[in-house]
């Protein structure tokens, strides 16, 4: 089964903490499969961190992905972001930055708001055969005629067009339904439009979807469009029209209905202070341009929460009684040293009020948004789904909708992901787990210290093939437990469940 593997920040910084090259941990894993199995050990655990225990940002600690979007379905909080994991993977020696190289979109859910499912990419330039590049996507969600619900993501090509997929969930399959740009520079009434990206999406109350797009210094760069019945085409009776006064309006597009208002969100210009901070509009009426009320400033460059300067993309997003804003963050690659400025996304709590759609300040923290409930041990869960951890790395499998995880550490050093309050007021007597390779696995409560805790559960894998193994747990304290797994080199873990 091929599969891509993502090599993450982590495992670069494990490199150059632990003196090894890629080649060293290539010949350590042909080492350790020729051990015997009671040869292999953990003697201690990486600890080089993006993310402590107690934080909840940046969303995933070993990932590179920048401007979110985001949309409820079926109880999870769904993100899509620029895949800018994919830019630090092909960039050259002393190349600093090309999102030229981004032409997938990585995809993160959640139900708590603490715990994180990476579910990998969308191969955007494989469906959509004309598009170079996706960048600044944009999502909405709506219930169909045929009962279902039909998800819309828009993207940019790049600065020069805008395209759309659909799906009938957030995890595709996604189709290009109209194959080509659905904003192209030769549609009509474009008029000017410095860079043709950044789109912003809503649907209202009557089933109407708008269309925000397009940046660039100067007036007249910021566009509102209404889409067709259909999604993927443009009402063209009423044409494209230009919000000459967004003030300082630079990039970063997204659109929020909120009962009765149309809310429009961007990063203001460097040159003009505030300088590259979130700000927004608010209308009733959208295609009426000098309708739009300027609402200021309410989210300052992440650079002021000591989260690194940079370019300045959110998206707003209500799940359950909460809006939230998730953002980019410039922090991670100086964390790891990485050269370039390779995003992270990091959501906080936000203050909406919906009678009038204002925006109250917004600050980034590295706290983040609160968990809203406990996760559940007796489910079957997804190794890609954890709150933080070292040392490990995504395998992303093409032809199947899964990731896994596998460590990305020297032999005796395990690599750890940690998921946050796990509710165990009910025993566990015994847990299941799937993977493969040769190695060793220890399940932990509360802390990842060996020396420290002894593990309530160790299972030896010895499969060239994905094997589920159960074995049974030590007596666990009934109660809320942050729940450990440290794992050696050699084993690749698909998802696991107690009972």
């Amino acid at each position: 089964m091929k599969k891509y593997l993502y090599a993450v920040a982590v495992s670069a910084a494990l490199v150059f903490a632990s003196c090894a090259t890629s080649e060293n941990l290539k010949e350590n894993n042909k080492n350790s499969m020729e051990t015997t199995m009671s040869e292999i050990t953990i003697d201690t655990v990486s600890n080089v961190m993006s993310k402590w225990e107690n934080n909840n940002n940046p969303v995933l600690p070993n990932f590179y992905c920048a401007d979110p979007t985001a949309v409820v379905y079926e109880g999870r909080l769904y993100v899509i972001g620029t895949n800018d994991h994919q830019m630090y993977k092909n960039l050259k020696k002393d190349e600093e930055v090309n999102y030229g190289y981004i032409n997938t979109l990585a995809v993160m859910s959640t139900d708590d708001m603490a715990n994180w499912t990476f579910h990998g990419e969308i191969p955007v330039s494989r469906i959509a055969k004309w598009a170079g590049n996706s960048w600044a996507p944009s999502i909405a969600s709506r219930v169909e005629e045929d009962g279902l619900t039909h998800f819309y993501l828009y993207f940019a090509n790049g600065g020069n067009g805008i395209g759309v997929l659909t799906a009938t969930s957030p995890l595709g399959p996604w189709k290009d339904p109209v194959g080509k740009a659905l904003i192209s520079r030769g549609v009509k009434g474009l008029g000017k439009c410095d860079w043709l990206f950044d789109p912003g999406v809503c649907i209202d109350d009557k089933g109407d979807g708008y269309l925000a797009f397009g940046g660039g210094p100067g007036h007249d760069n910021c566009k509102i469009v209404k889409l067709g019945k259909d999604m993927v085409s443009l009402d063209m009776e009423t044409g494209i029209v230009a919000l000459p006064a967004t003030p300082n309006h630079f990039e970063a597009n997204e659109l929020n209905y909120v009962n009765g208002t149309y809310v429009l969100s961007y990063c203001s210009a460097w040159d003009i202070q505030p300088a590259a901070e979130m700000c927004y509009m608010t209308s009733k009426t959208p295609l009426v341009a000098d309708s739009w009320k300027n609402g200021g400033s309410f989210f300052k460059n992440t650079g002021a929460f000591g989260m690194g300067y940079g370019n300045n993309h959110s998206h707003i997003e209500k799940f359950g009684d909460k809006y939230y804003m998730i953002y980019q963050a410039h922090d991670l690659h100086n964390l790891f040293g990485v050269k370039g400025d390779c995003r992270n996304i990091n959501i906080d709590v936000l203050e909406m009020n919906e009678a009038d759609g204002t925006i109250a300040v917004c600050k980034g923290t590295k706290s983040g948004a609160p968990q809203i409930k406990k996760a559940s041990p007796f489910v079957k869960t997804s190794f890609a789904t954890l709150a933080t951890g070292s040392g490990f790395e995504y395998n992303y499998v093409t032809g199947d909708p899964y990731v896994t995880v596998s460590a990305a550490t020297r032999d005796t050093i395990g690599g750890w992901t940690m998921v946050k309050q796990m509710d165990l007021s009910k025993t566990a007597e015994k847990i299941t787990v799937r993977g493969k390779g040769k190695g060793l696995l220890y399940v932990m409560v509360d802390s990842n210290r060996l020396a420290d805790i002894k593990p309530v559960c160790e299972i030896r894998f010895d499969s060239d093939s994905m094997t589920e193994v159960t074995e049974k747990l030590s007596a666990i304290e009934a109660g809320d437990h942050n729940l450990y797994f440290v794992f050696s080199n050699g084993l690749e873990l698909d998802w696991w469940v107690m009972e």
